[in-house]
This record gives structure tokens, C-alpha cells and sequence, in this order.
């Protein structure tokens, strides 16, 4: 992850990312539902505008919608 995102080993550390969890998780969570984005001009015009919302009133957003929709780029955001 480190190579792919541009984040430097001796700032962050080595970061692995994988899905598969060490052991088995105690409980659920919670289920969702997810599918993936459809990039049209109008989703690609919402993202340029982000930073007029991100971080105003203590809010900030998060994923990989923000970028280019990579399981990467949720990470970085």
C-alpha cells in the first residue's frame, strides 16, 4: 500500500492491506449493502467540489468515491 499511495515507509510504517482478517471476528457489526460507482461528468463535477464541504462543521468524508473508486484509494482517503 505504501508504493501504491505515495505514503512513505518511515513516516507511516509498512501498511499491508488485506480482507482477510487475522481471526475470526467476535460478533457482527452490522450488514450493508454495497455496489460499485458509475463515474458520470455530473459524479466527476461533485468530486471537484469537495473541498467546499469537506471539514466544515467538524464533518469530514471518507472512501474511494472520492478519488478514483480503487479499494486503494478509500484507504488514502
Amino acid at each position: 500500500m505504501n508504493y501504491l499511495q505515495g505514503l512513505p515507509i518511515e513516516i507511516y510504517g509498512p501498511i499491508f492491506v488485506t480482507i482477510n482478517p487475522l481471526r475470526q471476528p467476535m460478533g457482527e457489526q452490522g450488514r450493508w449493502m454495497f455496489e460499485h460507482l458509475i463515474y458520470t461528468a455530473d459524479r466527476i463535477k461533485g468530486q471537484e467540489r469537495l473541498c467546499d464541504i469537506l471539514n466544515k462543521r467538524s464533518i469530514s468524508y471518507a472512501g474511494a468515491w472520492t478519488k478514483f473508486g480503487f479499494h486503494e484509494d478509500g484507504f488514502s482517503s
